[in-house]
């Protein structure tokens, strides 16, 4: 079999799996669930990403030294095509998810170190970004609900409910996680989805405390503590039973 040959049968492979990508960037998390659930898993997923990555600087680069002329390049073009179709229909309320996302990932990397006490509180409630990234999640979590995204509305309910207890919003808080818990039993429960439910107890219970009601604060903590020992999260069972001795 000719080098030739090989290269070709290795990208269709290439532009198969991308392919896929686009269709997975379009759905949205919608199309990462489906995946988790059909697919061949995360782990293998990330290999088929990284085995196209890798193609692709290995074609250029072969090309770059041993063809002359870019008629034989399709396969490349094919695949950088389906990355830049793949941004460019990927929807609005997904792209405005991901930036309220990074803007409140690169607060608290700047910002927060330890649990906030009332002066950090108001400090994010003031802040610029954190009041776009509000915004955003709103409209990423009102557009997804419109098309029926459960998935994506409880994320965004989760996310959001983060960014409010950040700020001390807690009665904006409760409900925002409320909504999330409420919506997530209709989905898969993988590990994921468990860690996030987990999440959503444990920082209504640290509301709750915030607010001086221990008994629902304790409920609260005691069922994300549950879920951290379901899914084996070490770190997680630690930060429960220590708020947990806090409160004894």
């Amino acid at each position: 079999m000719s080098e030739q040959t090989l290269f070709n049968i290795y990208w269709t492979v290439i532009v198969g799996i991308i392919a896929q990508s686009t269709i997975a960037w379009e759905w949205g998390y919608k199309g990462m669930e489906y995946f988790r659930k059909h697919g061949p898993g995360p782990k293998i997923w990330g290999a088929f990403t990284l085995f196209a990555i890798g193609g692709i600087w290995w074609r250029i680069s072969h090309l770059a030294f041993t063809y002359t002329s870019w008629k034989d390049c399709w396969p490349t073009l094919i695949a950088l095509a389906c990355f830049i179709v793949a941004r460019l229909v990927r929807p609005k309320r997904l792209n405005s998810f991901l930036k309220a996302r990074r803007l409140y990932e690169n607060y608290m990397a700047r910002y927060v170190r330890v649990e906030p006490n009332d002066a950090a509180r108001k400090k994010a409630r003031n802040d610029a970004s954190l009041k776009k990234a509000e915004s955003l999640y709103k409209y990423a979590i009102e557009t997804s609900n419109k098309t029926g995204e459960i998935y994506d509305v409880a994320v965004g309910s989760f996310q959001l409910g983060m960014l409010l207890d950040l700020q001390g919003r807690d009665n904006e808080a409760i409900e925002a996680f409320t909504k999330a818990l409420d919506l997530f039993p209709q989905l898969i429960r993988d590990n994921n989805m468990i860690g996030t439910i987990s999440g959503c107890y444990f920082r209504l219970g640290i509301i709750y405390k915030r607010k001086g009601d221990l008994i629902k604060a304790k409920s609260h903590i005691t069922e994300s503590l549950h879920l951290d020992e379901e899914i084996n999260d070490i770190h997680g069972q630690q930060l429960c039973k220590e708020t947990l001795d806090t409160m004894n």
